[in-house]
């Protein structure tokens, strides 16, 4: 049925102009109110987002402001509730979330979506929790919803969510640019969102324009750098214990030869 009424508004664009039951309101409206409360429904949610981020993404683009705002808002809460959202409901929610998004923008009226202060504040503080290198593929959804989700961003409301960008998206970001295991398309999408932090921000905060931004990440680089020597120290130790006492140098052997050795097996160690 959720199939069915999602394929309805996605390719019959003459819902719009037809009376829906409640009075007042068109067919589309109708439907796309009956789309929303399937996403609040847990049973029936998986589905539902499916089928909201095809609607979405549908072309002709399906004017969905009427329920933009409350679908991201109860999709962000969605993602602050990981005891009954699986990993299969998050990657959901966050793909929709950013179908949404970019629906908005190409309607040419984000501001309508958000106008209110509470909808980007409230997915940078839920997605921040999923940028880390525990799941690189979650980590990359929520960074590139992060970064559509800012580039729609009209004046007034990019200042309101600067303190949320500072606190929560920033912090996690850079904590996830030292992992060893950052690569891929977590790693492009990471790249992609300081880009739109830095542009959506600079006239707004200092501390998040670029130069400022490439500071952050020259540090963050460095301590990347420095863990890794001092793992590659810790290794070079541990094999020296595990080997045991060297046996006796013969009189007549270079003295500096195990010393040169051992300098050679810590730079291939590093």
């Amino acid at each position: 049925a959720i199939m069915a009424v999602a394929a309805l508004v996605a390719h019959l664009p003459a819902l719009a102009e037809l009376e829906g039951e409640t009075p007042g309101r068109s067919a589309l409206a109708d439907a796309l109110e009956l789309l929303v409360d399937r996403v609040r429904n847990e049973s029936t949610r998986g589905v539902a987002l499916r089928f909201v981020g095809e609607i979405a993404a549908a072309t002709p683009t399906v004017d969905l402001s009427t329920v933009t705002k409350r679908c991201l808002l109860e999709l962000a809460d969605g993602l602050s509730r990981p005891k009954v959202n699986s990993r299969a409901l998050k990657q959901a929610a966050l793909a929709a979330s950013r179908r949404l998004v970019e629906n908005a923008r190409r309607r040419g009226d984000p501001e309508r979506v958000f106008d209110d202060a509470a909808v980007v504040p409230a997915l940078l503080e839920q997605t921040a929790k999923l940028v880390s290198d525990d799941d690189l593929h979650l980590a990359h959804l929520a960074t590139s919803l992060d970064a559509a989700a800012l580039r729609a961003l009209q004046a007034g409301s990019a200042a309101r969510a600067v303190d949320h960008a500072r606190t929560k998206t920033l912090p996690a970001v850079l904590d996830l640019v030292k992992s060893p295991l950052l690569q891929g398309l977590a790693l492009d999408s990471v790249a992609d969102l300081l880009v739109a932090i830095a542009t959506v921000f600079e006239p707004y905060a200092p501390d998040l324009a670029f130069d400022a931004l490439y500071d952050k990440l020259a540090r963050a680089a460095d301590d990347l750098v420095d863990a890794a020597s001092a793992r590659a120290d810790d290794d070079a130790s541990s094999s020296t214990r595990a080997a045991g006492p060297r046996p006796p140098t013969p009189p007549d052997a270079p003295q500096h030869h195990h010393h040169h050795h051992h300098k050679i097996s810590r730079s291939e160690a590093q």
